[in-house]
């Protein structure tokens, strides 16, 4: 016998069913589903409509589908808003790594940043917050990469003129 609160299949001969623990004579008298094609109070979990025949087990079945794909859904928006956040933050850092490699060992710092900021860019939309800290923060590191080679190129040429 089907559980009607559960759906399911106990043996013919049992009182209680085996997972939720309900009373089965109980549950067959009180636990009803409306049939979606005509309306008729059916037991819970039976297979058919009694009235028009309409197959209840696919319905069932097809609900708990969309209920999973809007699981799924929600699930992958949650994720979407945890990489933006996760992104913004990552821009500020970008932005301040720029900023710091103006000063301190720009040679290093400068092409994290731009890395930083690029994988930013790629996971927000221009607008949307983090994005222009993410451009700035390559423009910056740009800047920052190209005055620290030439100011190592310097070097070298004074070095080199030296000797």
């Amino acid at each position: 016998m089907r559980c009607p609160q559960c759906g399911h299949e106990n043996a013919e001969s049992a009182e209680a069913c085996e997972e939720c623990g309900i009373n089965l004579a109980w549950a067959a008298e009180n636990v009803k589903e409306p049939c979606p094609a005509c309306g008729t109070e059916n037991a819970g979990f039976s297979a058919q409509c009694s009235n028009c025949g309409y197959d209840l087990d696919r319905h069932r079945e097809k609900q708990r589908q969309e209920e999973e794909e809007q699981r799924r859904a929600l699930e992958r928006q949650e994720q979407a808003q945890d990489a933006k956040l996760a992104a913004k933050k990552s821009a500020n850092s970008a932005l301040l790594g720029a900023i710091l490699g103006f000063f301190v060992c720009g040679i290093i710092l400068e092409p994290m940043a731009i890395q930083q900021a690029r994988k930013v860019k790629e996971v927000l939309r221009p607008g949307e917050p983090g994005y222009s800290s993410a451009t700035a923060a390559e423009v910056i590191a740009w800047i920052g990469l190209v005055l620290w080679a030439l100011g190592i190129a310097a070097q070298l040429c004074n070095i080199m003129s030296n000797s």
